[in-house]
């Protein structure tokens, strides 16, 4: 994965990124996930849900299959960071995780997320 306009400091996040899944086999984020028909066939209930549906989809992929970080690259928008900030805006994203990590509801925390977001613009 890079960033449309990259700088070392989201290069750092994406290096971060690899090795967390290298460690967890978690996939989250801008990451273009191909995932075999009968495989998503089998995680499609997983999807339902309107936050972190990646990494529940990584999960359940995990289940079925094997996972892997391919050599190809896919560019996704640095909009987010530019707008918040690197630190502001990972920081947001890593409470979330963790509100999620210990039983948080997904629709309360993505309401959260959200109106938090549009309150800063």
């Amino acid at each position: 994965m890079t960033h449309d306009t990259p700088t070392p400091y989201l290069d750092l996040g994406i290096w971060a990124a690899n090795q967390w899944f290298r460690i967890s086999g978690e996939l989250y984020g801008d990451r273009a996930m191909f995932v075999r028909s009968d495989i998503l066939r089998r995680c499609l209930s997983v999807l339902e849900v309107p936050l972190f549906e990646d990494l529940r989809l990584a999960k359940c992929m995990r289940k079925h299959g094997q996972v892997v970080l391919l050599k190809e690259r896919v560019e996704t928008s640095a909009e987010g960071f530019r707008k918040h900030g690197l630190i502001g805006y990972s920081r947001k994203i890593l409470v979330c995780r963790l509100w999620y990590a210990i039983g948080g509801s997904p629709f309360q925390i993505y309401n959260a997320y959200y109106s938090t977001k549009e309150s800063q613009r």
